[in-house]
């Protein structure tokens, strides 16, 4: 079993196994992602960090801050290394010039709900 320095099994509600084991493919996932894209920071977010808002269907929402390849090159290889659920990657960083409104709040929301992963 792996260890965490944290736990994100006392984030699934009601014991659901099916979130469990979302939360332990996002830091399977996570450490993945630091091993390709040294130095970046990975967030979960999304439906797999709202209460009640997983379902069977959800997919496993992570941002990635400070990765040299783009997030959608790392999306589909992760994809296809991790194929149990279906993943999204996003980039947190702000980007060239300044956000959108639209893209702001999201990253904020992201910022202010996200939870770091290992």
């Amino acid at each position: 079993m792996i260890l965490f320095p944290f736990n994100p099994l006392l984030r699934v509600p009601h014991n659901d196994p099916l979130q469990k084991e979302a939360w332990l493919e996002a830091c399977r996932i996570a450490a993945w992602l630091r091993e390709e894209q040294p130095g970046c920071r990975v967030r979960a977010f999304g439906s797999l960090v709202r209460p009640g808002a997983w379902h069977p269907r959800s997919d496993i929402d992570l941002a990635m801050e400070g990765a040299a390849d783009s997030p959608w090159k790392l999306q589909s290889k992760a994809q296809q290394k991790f194929a149990r659920f279906r993943v999204q990657i996003v980039s947190s960083a702000a980007g060239k010039g300044e956000p959108s409104p639209e893209r702001s709040a999201f990253l904020d929301e992201i910022q202010r709900t996200g939870v770091e992963l290992p």
